[in-house]
Parts: C-alpha cells; structure tokens; sequence
C-alpha cells in the first residue's frame, strides 16, 4: 500500500490480488446431514471432468456446468450435473428463465 500519490512513470504498475475464501468449499465441509448444496462450474477445458471434480471435491449435491459464453450475456446454456455425472437438466434461454430451470430441476430432486 502506497502512502502518499503514486507519480506518473510510463511504467506498468503492478497490482498484487488476494484470492478470496472459496465459499462453496466452506459450506462442504460444514454440510449436515440431510442439507444439500449446488455449486456452480465456469469451465473452459475438460468440462464435466473438471465439474465433476469439484462436485466431489466441495461436497455438492449437483453441480451446474456453465461455459465461458455466460459472462456478459443475456443467454445462458448449463448441463445440471449429478454425482454420478449424468446430466440431469440441460438447460438453455435467458438466465431468468435457466434460473427457473435449475430452480425446478432441484426441487424435482428433493421431492423424490
């Protein structure tokens, strides 16, 4: 942290960030019985492999695999992905109408 100004150089500056704490993670590893968790997965590479992973890795019931198109778009297209890696919904449209999807979709699971 600068104290004063920074003064005008022409060179680059550099900005250190800080990760921040992985809630899906933290809610995982203090999951009780009987409560559930979705998780959410931007994936470019390996996509359901790399969901699927997280999925058993946080403690996630069901895992929604999004692709890097979602970011600054109206429309989404996700797969809702279960522990056994069977996509239980693929949903696609405005992400109101995705939201209400992954919404039913979840409530179908913990009615059965």
């Amino acid at each position: 942290m600068e104290e004063h100004k920074i003064a005008k150089t022409g060179q680059p500056l550099v900005l250190n960030l800080i990760e921040t704490p992985d809630v899906i993670a933290t809610l995982g590893d203090a999951k009780r019985p009987g409560q559930w968790l979705v998780g959410f997965a931007l994936e470019t590479d390996d996509q359901r492999f790399r969901a699927l992973t997280k999925m058993i890795r946080k403690s996630c019931d069901l895992m929604v695999l999004n692709a890097p198109t979602a970011i600054d778009s109206a429309d989404n297209q996700v797969e809702l992905l279960d522990k056994s890696g069977t996509v239980v919904a693929a949903l696609a449209g405005s992400k109101e109408s995705v939201a209400h999807g992954i919404l039913k979709a979840i409530q179908a699971r913990l009615i059965e």
